[in-house]
C-alpha cells in the first residue's frame, strides 16, 4: 500500500519516497521516515519520546497491529464526538480494535458542538456512549473560529464550563485539552485558565518535526509545557489515515493532584 503524508510545500498530499521508504509486505505497507524516527539513533522510545497516534475515522485491529509494530505506536487517541454535536459511530469498534491489537493505552477526543450548547447532555451523550469502551483519557479538542462564537469571554466561559462537566465526570487525572497556540489567541484572547495548572496539553504544530523546541517560550493560556505534540497530519500507513504525534516520557507531565479543587 503506498503511503502519503501532506506536503509542506503546497499543502497538497503527495507520495512520501522523499520521506518515507515505503517497503510493501504482501497487503499492508511499512513505513519508516526520518521525521517520526531514526534508526540510526535507536528505537524512538529510546530517545524518551513516545509515537502517539490519532483518528478520525475507522481502524480495524489489523492495521493497528501494522502501525503498532512499523511505527512503535505506543498510545492512539480515537474520535469520540463529532463537532456535528453527535457520537462518532466508529470510536468503540476503533478502540476495540487497538486493545485487540495489544495496544493498552487508549484515550479519546471530544470535538464539541459549541453553538448547540447543551454541554451537560453533549458529555454525558459520549460518556454513555463509550460505556462498553476501556479508555483512559477524554482530550477536550478546541479549533476552528467557525466553530466558536466571536467573543473570546464567551468562548473562554463555554470552554469552562465543559471542562468543568468532564472534570466533574471523569475526575481531573482523566482530562486534558488539545490546542495550538494560534487557536487559543483566536478563541481566547491573552485569557488564562486555571485549568493549565492541572490538565495535560497536547498541540499541533505540523513541521514534521517530534521535537518540543517549537512550544512557545512563554507558553499560552496558563501552559508552561506540553505533554504531547501533533507533528504531522493527514498521514496514511497501514492503509489508515492518521495523525501522527510525539510524547516526551523522560520528564512526562506531572500527575495532577488527586485533591484538587477542580476535581469537587
Amino acid at each position: 500500500a503506498m503511503a502519503y503524508i501532506p506536503s509542506a510545500m503546497k499543502g497538497g498530499m503527495v507520495p512520501v519516497a522523499a520521506c518515507l521508504l515505503v517497503m510493501v509486505l504482501g497487503s499492508m505497507g511499512s513505513v519508516c521516515c526520518d521525521s517520526i524516527f531514526d534508526k540510526s539513533r535507536g528505537p524512538f522510545q529510546q530517545r524518551g519520546y513516545q509515537l502517539v497516534v490519532d483518528v478520525s475515522s475507522p481502524v480495524t485491529a489489523k492495521q493497528w497491529s501494522c502501525l503498532r509494530g512499523q511505527l512503535e505506536v505506543y498510545q492512539v487517541i480515537v474520535r469520540a464526538w463529532r463537532s456535528l454535536g453527535t457520537m462518532d459511530a466508529n470510536a468503540n469498534a476503533t478502540i476495540a480494535a487497538a486493545h485487540a491489537a495489544g495496544i493498552d493505552k487508549v484515550d479519546v477526543y471530544m470535538f464539541p458542538c459549541i453553538k448547540c450548547l447543551q454541554f451537560e447532555q453533549q458529555v454525558d451523550g459520549m460518556l454513555l456512549g463509550l460505556e462498553t469502551s476501556k479508555y483512559d483519557r477524554v482530550w477536550l479538542d478546541v479549533e476552528g473560529v467557525q466553530y466558536w462564537t466571536s467573543s473570546c469571554d464567551t468562548n473562554l466561559q463555554y470552554f469552562e464550563e465543559l471542562m468543568a462537566i468532564l472534570v466533574q465526570r471523569l475526575g481531573v487525572t482523566r482530562v486534558g485539552v488539545y490546542v495550538s497556540p494560534t487557536s487559543w489567541k483566536a478563541l481566547m484572547c491573552d485569557y488564562y485558565t486555571p485549568f493549565s495548572s492541572v490538565v495535560p496539553l497536547w498541540y499541533p504544530h505540523y513541521d514534521n518535526n517530534y521535537g518540543f523546541q517549537d512550544f512557545p517560550p512563554a507558553g499560552y493560556g496558563g501552559w508552561s509545557h506540553p505533554s504531547i505534540k501533533q507533528y504531522l497530519g493527514s498521514a496514511s500507513a497501514c492503509d489508515a489515515s492518521i495523525d501522527i504525534s510525539s510524547k516526551f516520557v523522560l520528564n512526562p507531565y506531572p500527575n495532577p493532584p488527586s485533591a484538587s479543587p477542580l476535581a469537587s
